[in-house]
């Protein structure tokens, strides 16, 4: 967790250690969208349960007041209601035109600490019931999302387990504090997320899910739930999945195998319904251009994918990974299997797909047809020196 906030450098004082020592019941993170500032249109936010902790609570607070002035930080105390909020006003960095803001508040019962002080009175206001805004626990699409996951962790006889964490998100709301946090910037190019937002995606409302550990079947058994109560439209029918009965796993996999994925999937109509979004993108009509030209262009393939491959791949993708060894940070491998409906077909297909790749050859495997396709020593594989060249 720790190494997780460095990577966003973004703090709020409190360390996870901190929170180790003081928390005696749960402890919240979450990212908040901030309209009003937009320079920052986010905050963090930490609430920690330290019911029985107050004496370490004071101590940690005291350590951290400590640290901060020590680095320069300036504080200023804020009554709210009953509650006081110590802000500190950080010493920038050089070259850092912004002051970053640290706000901690805390009493008998629970620590909030956040990185801008209007988020914590924000919180105090709903508390005290002086905000008319409700809690954020009676926001139906969390209750809902929530709900359904412990009701499939009850259904999977788990219901005696702790719940050991629960999660929310509203994707396209995390996705834009997720790009100002990193600073991602494509200035003119593409903006992806409104891309998804005019292709349908925005159907999807919210996501969430429970784990639980220490069950009667399972060490750690997670459930979450998808919540897109509105109707697929344009390139968002590519989310309509299959629901098929749970079948065995492929007796063709080891007991090597690090990870198992399978999704019921409409393939054939999901690469369709990715037209309006191809377009979309590009700008211009061009995916059944481009599909005509595979099947037509005499110096290519000459694969027609609306007849020949796309009606030959079954509802059913499979992933594997696993390991080589001895393990190393290049070890990991990845495994993609499609069920197929005729093999002859789809392998005629890719034959003229390979006899047109200058990095392909033939391997002679026994009972299978194997392709590879390697690059040659003057070719790189890493996209970035690639774009760099450019």
């Amino acid at each position: 967790a720790r190494d997780y906030f460095d990577t966003l450098d973004q703090t709020i004082g409190v360390e996870p250690e901190d929170l180790y020592e003081i928390a005696s019941g749960e402890v919240v993170v979450a990212w908040l969208a901030n309209d009003e500032d937009k320079r920052r249109p986010y905050s963090i936010c930490v609430i920690a349960d330290i019911r029985g902790m107050k004496k370490e609570a004071d101590d940690v607070a005291g350590q951290i007041d400590s640290d901060l002035k020590a680095g320069g930080a300036t504080r200023k105390d804020v009554k709210r209601g009953d509650e006081i909020i110590r802000i500190y006003q950080t010493k920038p960095k050089p070259g850092q035109l912004k002051i970053e803001q640290i706000a901690l508040t805390w009493n008998e019962d629970r620590l909030i600490a956040s990185d801008r002080a209007t988020a914590i009175e924000a919180l105090l206001d709903v508390i005290s019931g002086d905000s008319p805004t409700k809690a954020f626990s009676d926001r139906e699409s969390y209750t809902k999302v929530l709900d359904d996951s412990m009701a499939m962790i009850d259904a999977a006889n788990e219901a005696t387990a702790t719940v050991c964490w629960e999660w929310y998100a509203e994707p396209f709301a995390m996705a834009r504090i997720l790009r100002e946090v990193f600073e991602y910037d494509r200035r003119d190019d593409l903006n992806v997320l409104d891309l998804l937002q005019r292709q349908g995606f925005e159907v999807i409302e919210a996501l969430g899910g429970v784990g639980v550990v220490s069950g009667k079947r399972f060490d750690v058994l997670h459930r979450g739930t998808i919540l897109a109560p509105g109707k697929l439209t344009k390139a968002a029918r590519m989310l309509r999945a299959k629901n098929v009965k749970r079948q065995a796993i492929p007796d063709w996999l080891t007991i090597n195998t690090g990870g198992f994925y399978r999704i019921n999937w409409g393939i054939e109509e999901a690469f369709w319904a990715a037209e309006s979004l191809v377009n979309d993108a590009l700008g211009e009509d061009l995916f059944r251009p481009m599909i005509e030209g595979i099947r037509d262009d005499p110096e290519g393939p000459q694969i027609d994918l609306a007849k020949d491959f796309l009606p030959n791949l079954d509802d059913q993708v499979i992933l594997v990974t696993d390991n080589t060894q001895p393990v190393t940070p290049e070890s990991d491998r990845m495994l993609v299997a499609i069920r197929i409906k005729n093999a002859d077909v789809v392998t005629e297909v890719i034959r003229k797909a390979m006899d047109v790749e200058p990095d392909a050859s033939k391997l002679e495997i026994a009972e299978l047809d194997v392709w590879r396709i390697e690059p040659g020593e003057d070719e790189t594989d890493d996209i970035d020196l690639e774009l760099a060249a450019l």
